[in-house]
């Protein structure tokens, strides 16, 4: 199938935003700017209760930069409804910046460019829930039991991207971190605030909020807010029955971290009517957690070249930076390696070219000056209502046999999963239920990849290794959601 894509190049060096705001630091000839960030679990991609909430919510908030949680394929649609023109899908991202990513980085940041050829860097990460220690707490469980439940469940899951994060700190690069992390703070628990909740029976040193002040990070909540009596700043959970039981343990696990900035201005949360700490609201409230608001003064960093590919529909915008600017050209290659096109980037005010791509296959995309490349990226037109492959290796396995699975045309969305559940069971019974009640035997995630393989077994996620003999049912499913967009069997035998 043939696909038409009209390439439109922009020149970032002579791209002005009226609404991007200047604030000049004293005793600088630098300038910094206040970026105003927003940290939002949306519950199941914001329409199980109200999307138009979501919308006018935000509105309300007016963020420069949105890190979401459980979007559930709904990024583009939440862009377009708020009228930004700037979106990933891979980190749960919708900006008022333009997005600079790189395939290898891709999956753990991007850079936002606040002002051409300015950048800081933006990281957005959901840990898994259960476990949820203030419930073992609550229930219980002596703290080197909690702890390494923390270590086993959530710790670990930051590893791939401290060494990711390494090379940001070492450059000195600005870097925001948005998340749900599910795991309470250590500056919260503490001696004073012992028994001011059901749950909260002692003090506790959480280690994952300990790891990321390890790293180098600010909690810019407590920051801005370090009373904790003062300003608890729950975030978990606002939401009644029956989305959330009347015994909930209550505690605030939703962050927006943030290193080598100049400093927090302010951090609030948005919530429900009412709300303990809540500066922004609607009514009904559309999520189960409530949102973290902070405004920091960053001094972004300035560029090395770069050159960024963006669809939209059936045109492509190529954004692109150079400091030295008098003599760029941009070249396209396909797989092979073979030239498509080229065209120079003559003077300034040269803004549009149209390229006709004749096939859906990669293409390389370099800005060089002169004959020397500068800077490169990577192309995959996007072609919608291919419908989703799940394949297995062969078609029995035996108890204890591991499970190799290899999947086809998935959306690339951040958190699309692989599930194996008992043949008979309907995923979206998983709605609202959290382990050990959800129904899903063994899952992994495909890391944004439209393609790709994987194997399940003694170390997946869940807990249904090993697979009894019997009869299964393999599920792709939607962006961290219920949703199951293929499914094939699977028979296990003795």
């Amino acid at each position: 199938m043939k696909c038409r894509i009209y390439l439109i190049v922009i020149s970032v060096f002579i791209v002005f935003n009226p609404n991007f705001s200047y604030c000049t630091i004293a005793n600088s000839n630098e300038v910094s700017d206040s970026v105003r960030i927003l940290s939002f679990n949306i519950l199941y991609g914001g329409d199980e209760i109200d999307f138009d909430k979501v919308i006018e919510l935000i509105k309300k908030a007016n963020p420069d930069v949105i890190g979401f949680q459980e979007a559930e394929g709904n990024i583009p649609k939440i862009a377009k409804s708020l009228g930004w023109k700037y979106y990933d899908s891979r980190l749960h991202l919708i900006s008022k910046y333009p997005i600079i990513s790189q395939k290898s980085s891709a999956w753990y940041y991007v850079l936002l460019e606040v002002r051409p050829g300015h950048v800081f860097a933006f990281s957005n990460i959901h840990l898994p829930s259960d476990p949820y220690g203030p419930d073992l707490i609550k229930n219980g469980s002596p703290i080197d039991s909690v702890i390494k439940n923390e270590y086993l469940t959530r710790y670990h899951e930051l590893d791939k991207f401290e060494k990711i994060y390494d090379s940001l700190f070492q450059a000195e690069i600005p870097l925001i971190v948005t998340g749900d992390f599910n795991s309470p703070s250590h500056r919260d628990w503490i001696d004073a605030t012992v028994n001011l909740r059901p749950h909260l029976k002692y003090k506790v040193d959480w280690i994952v909020s300990k790891r990321m002040e390890e790293m180098g990070f600010i909690d810019t909540y407590r920051e801005a807010n370090p009373d904790v009596l003062k300003n608890p700043g729950l975030t978990w959970t606002p939401a009644s029955p029956p989305i959330v039981p009347a015994n909930e343990t209550h505690d605030r696990i939703d962050y927006i971290w943030a290193s080598n900035i100049e400093k927090v201005i302010h951090s609030t949360l948005i919530g429900e009517e009412g709300g303990k700490d809540v500066t922004f609201s609607v009514n009904p409230y559309p999520s189960d957690h409530r949102g973290v608001l902070t405004t920091c003064l960053i001094k972004p960093i300035l560029s090395n070249a770069y050159i960024q590919p963006i669809q939209l529909k059936d045109s492509l915008i190529i954004r692109y930076f150079s400091i030295d600017n008098s003599n760029l050209s941009i070249q396209l290659f396909d797989k092979k390696g073979a030239l498509c096109d080229s065209f120079q980037m003559l003077d300034a005010n040269e803004n549009e070219k149209k390229l006709k791509i004749e096939k859906r296959e990669s293409y390389r995309i370099q800005l060089k000056n002169n004959d020397l490349v500068v800077a490169e990226n990577y192309f995959l037109p996007a072609i919608d209502n291919k419908r989703p492959i799940l394949k297995l290796a062969k078609n029995e396995y035996k108890e204890g046999e591991p499970i190799s699975i290899e999947w086809k045309n998935a959306p690339g969305h951040r958190f699309d999963w692989i599930a194996i559940y008992p043949a008979g069971k309907e995923t979206s019974n998983d709605f609202y239920k959290t382990e050990p009640y959800t129904t899903y035997l063994l899952y992994a995630y495909t890391y944004a990849s439209e393609s790709g393989s994987l194997i399940l077994g003694k170390q997946s996620k869940g807990n249904g290794w090993p697979l009894k003999a019997g009869q299964y049912r393999i599920h792709l499913l939607l962006d961290d959601g219920y949703r199951s967009l293929v499914d094939i069997p699977l028979k296990v035998i003795k």
